[in-house]
C-alpha cells in the first residue's frame, strides 16, 4: 500500500472537519506511540505541547523551543500514515515569530496547527495560573500572519482562544478569527452547553480536548468535529510501567510479569517490527 503524501493528509484532515460524525485524535510525541495509535485505526494522531513538556520533565509553560517541538513533529508526521494536528502554542512570540512557525511546520509535514492567545510565556489555568491572554487585535494579527505564511492552502490553521470567565469576549475572538480565514477554531474552556451554543453560531469546524466522562459521539451531537487526548496515552503508559516496575523489584524477573500480560505479542511484535516493516 502507498504511504499517503504529506498533501494527501492534509485533505484527509480536512475531511475529518466536514464529516458528519465526530473523530479521535489520541495524543503523542514519539514515533513508537503514533504508528501504534494509526494502526489501531484512530483516523489523526494529535502532537501534543503538554505532553512533550512532560516528556522532558517540565510544565507546559513553554519551556520548549519552536526548534524542539517542530523537530518532534517531525518525527513523528512522517512515520505515520494519517494526518497530525500539532500544537503550535502561541505560535512563539509575535507575529514574525508565527510566521515562521507555520512555516516549519508545514516543511515537518503536518496537516495543521493551532494557535492560541496565551501570552509568552504562557501560564495555562489548568496549572492554576491566570491563563493571561493578549488582546484581539494582537491574536487576530497572528492569525492572519499564519494564515498568510502556509504556503499550502491545504495546511489547517486553527484559532485558539484561553479565554476565561467571559463568553461573550471569547465567542467574538472566536468568531472573528473564523471570518479572517481560520480554517477552524479550538472550543475548550466552555462547558458542555455552551460548546454546543457556539457550534452553531461559528460557521467553521470545532475541535477540542475531550472532556471527561464524555463520550466522543455525544461530543460530537455538540457539533465538534475532531476531539483530542492529550495526554490519556502517556498516563495508560504509566500505570503499566509501575505495575512492570513493581514487579521487577519484587520478583528480580523482567519477563514475568510482562510476559504474563494480555496483548503481550501484539506489543511485542510492534516493537520489534520498527524499522523493519
Amino acid at each position: 500500500m502507498q504511504t499517503p503524501s504529506v498533501g494527501d493528509k492534509r485533505r484527509r484532515l480536512r475531511e475529518l472537519l466536514q464529516a458528519g460524525k465526530a473523530s479521535l485524535a489520541p495524543g503523542s510525541a514519539d514515533v513508537l506511540t503514533a504508528k501504534l495509535i494509526a494502526k489501531m485505526g484512530f483516523p489523526a494522531v494529535y502532537i501534543s505541547g503538554s505532553l512533550q513538556h512532560a516528556l522532558r520533565g517540565y510544565a507546559d509553560v513553554n519551556a520548549l523551543t519552536m526548534t524542539e517541538m517542530v523537530q518532534t513533529a517531525a518525527e513523528v508526521a512522517n512515520e505515520v500514515p494519517v494526518p497530525c494536528l500539532a500544537d503550535g502554542e502561541t505560535g512563539f512570540g509575535t507575529t514574525i515569530n508565527v510566521i515562521r512557525t507555520v512555516r516549519e511546520y508545514e516543511r515537518a509535514g503536518v496537516a495543521g496547527i493551532h494557535i492560541e492567545d496565551s501570552t509568552v510565556p504562557k501560564r495555562p489555568a489548568r496549572l492554576g495560573y491566570d491563563s493571561a491572554t493578549v488582546s484581539t487585535t494582537e491574536f487576530l494579527d497572528k492569525i492572519k500572519s499564519a494564515l498568510d505564511a502556509r504556503t499550502d492552502e491545504s495546511m489547517v490553521i486553527v484559532a485558539r482562544s484561553e479565554l476565561r470567565g467571559d463568553f461573550s469576549a471569547k465567542f467574538e475572538r472566536l468568531e472573528a478569527a473564523a471570518e479572517l480565514g481560520a480554517d477552524a477554531f479550538w472550543v475548550g474552556g466552555f462547558t458542555l452547553t455552551e460548546v454546543g451554543k457556539v457550534c452553531s453560531m461559528i460557521e467553521k469546524p470545532a475541535l477540542s480536548v475531550l472532556p471527561k466522562n464524555i463520550s466522543i459521539d455525544d461530543y460530537g451531537l455538540l457539533g465538534v468535529k475532531l476531539a483530542v487526548i492529550p495526554g490519556a496515552m502517556a498516563m495508560a503508559g504509566l500505570i503499566a510501567q509501575r505495575k512492570f516496575l513493581e514487579n521487577l523489584a519484587q520478583s528480580g524477573n523482567w519477563t514475568e510479569w510482562l510476559e504474563a500480560q494480555p496483548g503481550f505479542k501484539d506489543a511485542n511484535d510492534h516493537y520489534s517490527e520498527q524499522g523493519v516493516k
